[in-house]
C-alpha cells in the first residue's frame, strides 16, 4: 500500500453509505487537492463496484507543478481540465510526469503523463489553473 492509497480509502457504513477521512497531506495551504477529493469519491465508486482504480484519478491527483519552483502559493484552482484515456494499466502501479511550461497573467498550464510499469501510455492531461496568492 502507498500513502495515497491508504488516505483515499473509504469505508461503507451502511448500503450506499462511504465514508472517507481527508488528510492535510494533499493540501495546498490548507485547501485539499481536488483530483485528491474526487479519488476518494472514485474510491468509494470503485469498491462499491468492485473494480480497480482508473488513470483520470491519477491524473488529477498530482500536486500543481508550479509549487516545485514557487513554493506553497495561496491557491492553485482549476479552470480547465481535460484527460484522454489512452490504455487501461496493465500494471498495479504507475509512473506519472507533470510540468508547467508557462505561467502568464495569473494563469499556467499543467501537462501531465501517466504510464504503467510495462512502459504503456496509459493517460495523458492539460489543466489551465490560475495562481492567486493573495
Amino acid at each position: 500500500m502507498s500513502l495515497f492509497t491508504d488516505e483515499t480509502e473509504s469505508v461503507e457504513e451502511s448500503p450506499g453509505y462511504f465514508r472517507g477521512r481527508i488528510s492535510g497531506n494533499w493540501s495546498v495551504n490548507g485547501n485539499p487537492n481536488g483530483g485528491y477529493l474526487t479519488a476518494i469519491m472514485v474510491e468509494a465508486a470503485l469498491r462499491k463496484s468492485a473494480k480497480k482504480s482508473t488513470p483520470i484519478v491519477t491524473a488529477d491527483s498530482l500536486p500543481p507543478g508550479i509549487l516545485a519552483s514557487h513554493g506553497m502559493v495561496a491557491w492553485v484552482p482549476t479552470i480547465e481540465l481535460t484527460v484522454n484515456i489512452r490504455n487501461l494499466p496493465k500494471s498495479r502501479w504507475l509512473n506519472c510526469s507533470l510540468r508547467t511550461r508557462f505561467v502568464t497573467c495569473g494563469l499556467l498550464e499543467a501537462d501531465g503523463e501517466v504510464w504503467d510499469e510495462k512502459g504503456n501510455l496509459v493517460a495523458i492531461s492539460r489543466q489551465i489553473a490560475q495562481i492567486r496568492t493573495g
